[in-house]
């Protein structure tokens, strides 16, 4: 069915849980996704998300989100789009799906929150693919502006800096816990010798010591980063991104010790 343009509202408590019997039910934050099932159809149901290029942005379906990204693929390669996502109702009937109106979060090892808070997306036209065997459908619909937001200032062209920015820490957060979870992984067993010592350095550069007021290393430091720039509406202070550069800087410097480090080990074991 034809998808009434969201705003652009954060969640709130007020949308989290159930409302009493004397409350008004209002709809869910986002875009509402309403579509009819004859039947159950024996295979997987899929809807998409995309953006006005017509890029696939977020994938949900009635098999579930995948848990993790396919092994053996770079950080470059991932695509984190189906990565998190709720199960897509496939009884038949009438349905109703929620879209949050993000993009994929960062990948994490953990499944529970991989690819979960992402960035929101910009104002601008977007569209929902429903897919089922053979048979799909399409219905445009356009993310507006919270009206609030604009009067304090903030337009749209504002909002898509900070959805560029935003990606871009998603992205380099995704490449350090990457790295953190490699480079654990490598430790793991490992006998005492120089490439232990070259990674307990990479492990101490990128992961905080798990004791009370420590310094916040390079990992903690991007996700307070990324935190910071997916909550609100506004526009990447300037301090913001020199802070961003240096760290994208210091993870290159990181990643390259640790993939030079990892395959100095596999030449001296083979």
């Amino acid at each position: 069915f034809k998808v009434k343009d969201p705003y652009r509202l954060f969640d709130s408590r007020r949308f989290r849980t159930a409302p009493g019997p004397d409350e008004p039910q209002y709809p869910r934050v986002g875009a509402n996704i309403d579509y009819y099932l004859a039947g159950e159809p024996a295979g997987e149901v899929k809807l998409e998300i995309l953006d006005a290029e017509g890029n696939v942005i977020r994938v949900f379906s009635s098999e579930g989100g995948e848990e993790l990204v396919p092994a053996g693929t770079s950080v470059a390669e991932w695509n984190l789009a189906a990565v998190g996502t709720r199960k897509l109702p496939k009884s038949a009937g009438m349905h109703r799906f929620g879209w949050d109106l993000r993009y994929p979060g960062p990948w994490d090892s953990d499944k529970e929150g991989s690819g979960r808070r992402g960035p929101m997306v910009p104002p601008g036209t977007y569209e929902a693919r429903l897919q089922v065997g053979d048979w799909s459908a399409r219905q445009r619909f356009e993310v507006v502006m919270d009206p609030r937001v604009e009067a304090e200032g903030i337009g749209p062209a504002d909002v898509m800096v900070q959805a560029k920015f935003a990606l871009d820490v998603r992205d380099a957060l995704t490449r350090a816990r990457d790295a953190a979870d490699r480079t654990e992984e490598a430790l793991e067993g490992l006998d005492e010798g120089e490439q232990r010592d070259r990674l307990e350095e990479i492990r101490v550069s990128l992961i905080s010591n798990e004791i009370r007021y420590s310094q916040p290393m390079l990992l903690d430091q991007l996700e307070y980063l990324y935190r910071n720039h997916i909550g609100a509406d506004q526009l990447p202070g300037a301090e913001a991104l020199r802070r961003f550069t240096v760290l994208e800087e210091e993870l290159a410097v990181l990643l390259e010790e640790l993939d030079f480090t990892l395959n100095a080990g596999e030449q001296e074991t083979s």
